[in-house]
């Protein structure tokens, strides 16, 4: 079967959508993670991450090696994603800005060419699928302004603790009159501009390595909180 990143005939591995690291603080002691999807009306449980057969070894470890480590360290190992914050904004600095945007980007563009339906509404045209595959490939993150990534630090409703066991399925939605998709993973709100015409706005991340994050309770974040609605409350573990 074909490889959806080097496009090379080859054996297919089962592919994590979403790196497996993010899904750590999800899991049960039964190592469940809790899975909301759009359309759903209460929540599920299902084993580990999403995943399906995308790419093959060799993809998977450039992308494990290349990107996914660098974040994985950066996020948890080296314990720059705080437990609780009471500031109004985070700010990391010293970020390599090609590994940790194209990490991103490669959520983006998995979840896009996944047939899984977690992801459904994430459905990129096939020229940005294209292009981003690319750039993978490249190791090249672009400018600032190709495919901007803005993100909120994100807490746990009426408290200073970081709300970082929550995956929630992406969506794609109108912000500032461009397209973007919104994902929820690693204690933050993720927003992906698809739009040809970049946002003006200091807080994308930039090829200084500094990214300063907003921060919100949860419940101020009007998106998120409406692919709750008919979700019975008491099945939400915030």
């Amino acid at each position: 079967m074909k490889c959806e990143l080097c496009l090379q005939d080859k054996i297919l591995c089962h592919s994590h959508i979403i790196p497996e690291f993010f899904y750590r603080s999800t899991y049960n002691d039964k190592h469940f993670m809790a899975k909301l999807t759009n359309g759903r009306s209460k929540a599920g449980y299902i084993p580990k991450g999403q995943y399906e057969k995308l790419l093959c070894a060799d993809c998977e470890t450039f992308l494990n090696v290349e990107y996914e480590t660098y974040f994985d360290n950066l996020w948890y190992s080296n314990k720059t994603l705080p437990t609780t914050f009471n500031e109004k904004v985070f700010t990391v600095n010293g970020i390599d800005y090609s590994k940790f945007k194209l990490c991103l980007l490669s959520i983006l563009w998995r979840a896009s060419i996944s047939s899984r339906d977690v992801f459904a509404m994430v459905k990129l045209p096939k020229k940005h699928e294209e292009q981003i595959r690319k750039m993978l490939l490249k190791k090249d993150p672009g400018e600032e302004t190709l495919y901007q990534i803005f993100a909120s630090l994100l807490l746990s409703p009426g408290t200073t603790k970081i709300l970082d066991n929550l995956i929630v399925s992406p969506m794609m939605e109108e912000f500032e009159n461009k397209q973007v998709c919104t994902f929820v993973f690693g204690g933050c709100y993720w927003l992906f501009v698809i739009d040809e015409q970049p946002l003006i706005n200091p807080i994308a991340i930039s090829a200084n390595g500094n990214l300063n994050f907003p921060v919100h309770d949860i419940l101020d974040i009007k998106p998120i909180m409406s692919f709750f609605d008919g979700v019975e409350k008491d099945s939400i573990k915030w």
